[in-house]
């Protein structure tokens, strides 16, 4: 497996981490909030012989510049798609068609992309995330949004030392069970071993990035931009995903002209390491239908 890595520097002076396996058509993989590239290891697993798989970091995240008090400034949805944008533009100057896989926020940045610059992206891949106003049915509670702005301002008064209270109980080892109980995860299909590096991150994560960053996924819209979207688009939610319910995915799949739907049965927000086997083999049909596993001749890539 061909693995490459590097940074590149954003147009505000942040270094922007970024990996890339394989050889092939390009896939763009953007992380969910609050996590890094670790999600995508069965995906990689499965695809990088078929496939150059670009992995990145959002500012704030993974391997990313930490750097608090220049990332706060901005973390919106179309800030990292300028990221995405500079890094595409800079490691592909050919301007490759590339196939766009989100996972969470990764779709929101994902759909940003391709309204941006719908000349470059060849398909979507959506998993488990909509196109914008994330917090008014998270919980299937349309209070969500009231009580994650009291959080927000709680947290911010407190200041600097939520981390390390944060940071203790994500890696106490009470954060495992209570993964459970709150529905982050589907404890019959997920391994503790695979999470892990999820908590790892959130425990290492500056709080107010985090919280800042998930507050951008509800200010985001591109509710209004899905019809125009006429690329092949495969959408996969999750039964028991209580971040992105049901309903809001198929509104998503009801709104992108000709999109593909999957339901993954019992799995939760992290479906995409509680069953890869399903998603992958839902992608291998996805990427023979359309032939996206193959390089577009040149003619068509103008």
């Amino acid at each position: 497996m061909t693995t490459r890595s590097g940074y590149i520097e954003s147009d505000d002076g942040l270094q922007l981490h970024w990996s890339l396996i394989g050889s092939g058509p390009l896939m763009i993989c953007s992380n969910g909030v609050g996590v890094g590239t670790f999600f995508w290891k069965y995906i990689c697993q499965r695809y990088s012989d078929r496939f150059s798989i670009l992995l990145w970091d959002y500012r704030g995240h993974g391997n990313s510049d930490r750097d608090s008090a220049k990332v706060l400034k901005d973390v919106s949805i179309r800030r990292h798609t300028q990221d995405l944008e500079l890094m595409y533009q800079t490691l592909f100057p050919e301007n490759p068609p590339v196939i766009l896989t989100g996972h969470s926020m990764g779709c929101q940045v994902a759909l940003e992309f391709q309204r941006r610059n719908p000349q470059s992206v060849r398909a979507l891949i959506l998993l488990l995330g909509a196109a914008g106003k994330s917090l008014e049915t998270f919980g299937n509670s349309r209070y969500s949004q009231y009580i994650f702005r009291l959080t927000h301002k709680v947290i911010r008064n407190i200041g600097p030392t939520t981390n390390s209270i944060t940071g203790r109980l994500v890696k106490s080892r009470l954060a495992w069970p209570y993964t459970h109980k709150l529905a982050l995860v589907e404890p019959y299909y997920t391994t503790k071993e695979d999470f892990w590096p999820y908590l790892e991150h959130m425990a290492s994560m500056d709080i107010l990035v985090f919280l800042a960053a998930a507050w951008e996924c509800h200010l985001h819209n591109a509710w209004d931009s899905l019809q125009d979207i006429k690329i092949p688009t495969l959408i996969v939610a999750a039964e028991a995903d209580s971040f992105f319910p049901i309903d809001i995915m198929k509104k998503l799949h009801h709104m992108i002209p000709n999109s593909e739907f999957l339901v993954l049965s019992g799995g939760s927000h992290a479906a995409i390491i509680e069953q890869p086997e399903t998603i992958n083999f839902r992608l291998d049909r996805f990427f023979s239908e359309y032939q996206l596993d193959h390089a577009l001749p040149a003619q068509m890539q103008q």
